[in-house]
């Protein structure tokens, strides 16, 4: 079955349809050129499109994730990552993302 019929039988848009509708409506919303209605109307097509946009990259990051696990079932590090600091991966120590916030507690 092709792309085009898969889409037909679920009747959602592909991930870059989704993204480019959703980026059209912020446009209309943003412009202030229409009523709450269709402000509203818009609204919850484009929470709608979030969802759509929101499970293709889980599926997306699923599939990534399945591809970098080794056969003994340790995570393979990323191409051009050292392995022995694959299992830090997105952990980074020095994070300062938290430097200067009011509510930040120190070490």
């Amino acid at each position: 079955m092709s792309k085009q019929s898969d889409k037909k039988v679920n009747d959602e848009p592909g991930f870059e349809q989704a993204l480019a509708e959703l980026e059209e409506l912020i446009d209309k919303i943003e412009s202030g050129q229409i009523g709450l209605e269709e402000c509203l109307t818009h609204y919850e097509r484009g929470m709608k499109l979030i969802g759509r946009c929101k499970g293709v990259l889980d599926q997306a990051q699923t599939r990534i994730a399945k591809l970098n696990v080794n056969a003994d079932g340790s995570l393979a590090a990323p191409a051009g990552q050292n392995p022995d600091e694959a299992d830090s991966y997105g952990d980074d120590d020095n994070d300062d993302s938290n430097a200067g916030r009011a509510d930040s507690q120190p070490y």
